[in-house]
């Protein structure tokens, strides 16, 4: 507290508490991004799960296992950020000891949907292939197990935030940019079934799905830039590190002999 005088007035100055209204704003932030991914799992997914009948097959137990882990993960997510919100923050930390076992889950599980998706060439609910080709046929594993690497980048982002988990401001960013490529498979299978309606959209989950992955990335950004005036380190290298393998994923691995090898050998 500074104190100054106004004429024989003695007026206390109150510097600005850290848990102001600028604090609150972080925590609707991401409250908000936890909701808006939970919102993109359901109208990702939720539809085929729905509307049995343009299904391929019924969902195997693997993947309602997935399903349900992944619900778990972005449930977690939400609770731990609403427990930051309202200072919670020994319960935060408690609960959060399930994270590692629970990403850990979801990854093998991921995989393991993923390599069943290269055997079959398409995926039971036929929503990603219609994403992914105009022709809606099989696909071979170089092009289906694409997934691989979100899984992959997941798996760094959130170990790396385990490891900052004492540095709030490192890890809650780390927590979020982990989540933010893994969204693409629920627009994918959300493009997939809204060409069953509008056939424009067949073969065109990429073009819809890549923008706004980037969109959500920009969001961290400018929220920082907007709430702090400046962008966290954190965040600009993650988002940069993010684009950066995104952009060099097609034109040099997907391509390249080695990878085409190791997808015939992961499926066979």
């Amino acid at each position: 507290m500074k104190i100054t005088t106004v004429g024989q007035r003695v007026t206390p100055e109150i510097a600005p508490h850290p848990g102001g209204v600028g604090s609150r704003a972080e925590h609707r932030f991401y409250v908000g991004a936890a909701l808006l991914m939970i919102f993109l799992s359901i109208a990702g997914f939720g539809p085929s799960i729905i509307e049995q009948s343009r299904r391929n097959a019924p969902s195997s137990p693997m993947v309602i296992a997935h399903g349900m882990v992944v619900g778990a993960w972005l449930l977690l997510f939400l609770i731990q950020a609403a427990l930051v919100a309202t200072g919670r923050i020994a319960v935060h930390r408690r609960l959060g000891s399930v994270g590692p076992a629970l990403a850990l889950a979801m990854i093998v599980l991921g995989v393991v949907v993923l390599i069943g998706f290269g055997r079959r060439g398409y995926d039971l609910s036929g929503d990603v292939v219609r994403a992914i080709s105009r022709t809606a046929s099989p696909q071979n594993p170089a092009v289906v197990l694409f997934p691989l690497s979100e899984l992959v980048s997941f798996g760094i982002l959130v170990g790396l935030a385990l490891r900052y988990r004492q540095r709030p401001d490192i890890h809650k960013r780390l927590m979020l940019l982990a989540a933010v490529p893994i969204l693409v498979e629920p627009l994918l299978h959300m493009v997939g079934h809204l060409s069953l309606y509008w056939p424009a959209l067949q073969g065109r989950g990429i073009a819809v799905a890549v923008p706004i992955t980037l969109l959500l990335l920009s969001a961290t950004l400018i929220h920082d830039r907007v709430s702090r005036g400046r962008i966290h380190p954190a965040n600009r290298w993650v988002c940069l590190l993010l684009l950066i393998w995104q952009n060099l994923l097609v034109p040099v691995v997907f391509s390249s002999s080695a990878w085409r090898k190791f997808s015939v050998w992961l499926v066979r």
